[in-house]
């Protein structure tokens, strides 16, 4: 007689050999039904259990607005709220602290260097990890990055002073503008022009905040700076468009405010106007033609430019009844077109104590650049400082007291070698004016700032001057050409400027 275990385990076996038969069967069945197109395996659901942030959640669980989806159609949704990236939580960055040095700067410039080394990974440098410096192949062009970036590879954080006073003076970042001699070959002066046209082209397109234009008579240079940034006006669509400076002396107070108001209308109001009173250059060659009779009576003092300005306030003239008949109307006489605002947008050049107590007296923005008198004092930045606080001291608590000052900067960080040695040489040439006053108003001149980013911001950073402004306008030599022009102002919008605070407007 068979033992009843045995039997038992023989049944066993065999159910299971069935059973994994039947299995197989079942599995060769559903590859057949694959491969002939047939049905497919069900998508996987997403898990319904919440979990810590930023992981996966259940869909029915994600707020839609006002309604949130029910727990049993979270399936038929969950592909489209994955595509959407709705499925997940978003997380919130941990606060970071203020950069060493940086905690009493207002907050959009202590804000403005971290954010610019986070986009491109220059907060490493902090860290001491060390990175190649940028640099170009000989003949070639600086690429056209985005602007703002950070300054050199080891810059850091803006320190108390450079350029601070951009929120105190009503502006929420400090601008950044540069100066050009727009000079031209003897032979071809349109294609010179049309470089400089360009320029400022490319200064807007890296976001600078303005474009000045010096203006010269009997030079290779732009002598009506009203006709050229009308042009300018016509080529560009944001950037303020500047003159620094016109000497009043040869102009006549109604015509240049026709002149200048005409380009401000063009421009959109964009028009900043920089003067300058006294004997104008080249007196002794030019005067006789410009002026009927003996040029030296005449009156090239201050009151030139207030009568300048009165005349761009638009006022009426003549009495309440007075009106003029032109073709097709009537009207009440006064200049034409009238620019809004043009007459507040008036800057004048003072390098001397009298001139800055005249501009601030008289309600003007103040143009300070690298040269002044040194009146009790043989240090530049000294004097300068002492001028600048005298126009604050002077200029009325009802308008904001815009001062800018002008450097000569010449960064050459993206230049080739020949260049940099060129630079060098310039520069060299330009230093000996540096060690002593000039003449008897004791002319002083700022040294010029030639170098890479970091030695260039080392020299900002310990002019006291810089700290005293709003904005800063870069003053680019004569006789380079529009390629070196496009280098300089290349490295300073994003090697310099972002180091000082600056950033260049939103697009």
């Amino acid at each position: 007689m068979a033992d009843p275990a045995v039997a038992d385990s023989a049944v066993a076996g065999r159910a299971v050999a069935g059973l994994l038969a039947l299995r197989g069967l079942r599995v060769s069945y559903r590859a057949r039904r694959r491969g002939r197109g047939g049905a497919r395996r069900r998508p996987r659901r997403p898990p319904r259990r919440d979990r810590r942030p930023g992981r996966r959640v259940g869909v029915g669980q994600v707020d839609h607005g006002p309604a949130r989806a029910a727990p049993g159609r979270a399936g038929c949704r969950a592909d489209r709220l994955r595509q959407r990236g709705r499925h997940r939580r978003p997380r919130r960055p941990p606060a970071r602290p203020a950069p060493p040095g940086t905690a009493d700067l207002p907050e959009p410039l202590r804000l403005a260097e971290p954010a610019v080394l986070r986009r491109r990974g220059d907060h490493r440098a902090a860290a001491g990890v060390p990175r190649r410096r940028p640099g170009l192949a000989p003949g070639s062009r600086p690429r056209a990055a985005r602007p703002g970036r950070a300054a050199g590879r080891d810059a850091a954080p803006p320190p108390p002073g450079a350029l601070r006073r951009a929120a105190s003076a009503g502006r929420d970042r400090p601008g950044l503008s540069f100066l050009t001699p727009g000079n031209y070959p003897d032979d071809d002066p349109r294609a010179g022009l049309e470089d400089t046209l360009r320029l400022f082209e490319f200064a807007e397109r890296l976001g600078f905040d303005g474009a000045w234009i010096r203006q010269r008579h009997l030079e290779h240079g732009v002598s009506s700076a009203a006709v050229f940034l009308a042009a300018a006006g016509q080529r560009t669509r944001r950037i303020q468009l500047g003159t620094a400076v016109i000497p009043i002396g040869y102009e006549s107070p109604f015509r240049l405010a026709e002149d200048l108001s005409l380009a401000d209308v063009l421009s959109g109001g964009r028009l900043q106007v920089g003067l300058s009173a006294g004997t104008p250059p080249h007196a002794e060659l030019l005067a006789d033609l410009v002026f009927d009779g003996d040029w030296r009576g005449f009156d090239l003092s201050y009151g030139r430019i207030a009568r300048l300005r009165d005349n761009l306030l638009g006022g009426r003239l003549g009495d309440a009844d007075t009106v003029i008949q032109s073709p097709g109307n009537g009207q009440r006489p006064r200049l034409q077109p009238h620019a809004p605002g043009l007459a507040d947008r008036l800057w004048y050049g003072g390098g001397s104590l009298r001139s800055v107590r005249w501009t601030g007296e008289n309600g003007l923005n103040l143009l300070s650049g690298n040269i002044v008198s040194g009146e009790g004092t043989d240090d530049f930045v000294t004097a300068q400082r002492t001028l600048i606080r005298e126009y604050r001291r002077l200029i009325g608590a009802d308008r904001p007291a815009r001062v800018a000052l002008g450097r000569v900067v010449v960064p050459f960080d993206s230049a080739d070698r020949a260049t940099r040695e060129r630079y060098r040489v310039y520069a060299a040439a330009r230093h000996e004016r540096t060690l002593r006053p000039h003449g008897e108003r004791r002319t002083l001149f700022a040294p010029d700032l030639v170098g890479d980013a970091q030695r260039i911001l080392d020299g900002l950073r310990a002019d006291a001057a810089v700290g005293e402004v709003t904005e800063l306008r870069v003053e680019l030599p004569y006789e380079f050409d529009r390629r070196d022009y496009e280098q300089v102002l290349h490295d300073v919008a994003h090697t310099v400027a972002p180091a000082l605070g600056w950033r260049p407007p939103p697009a």
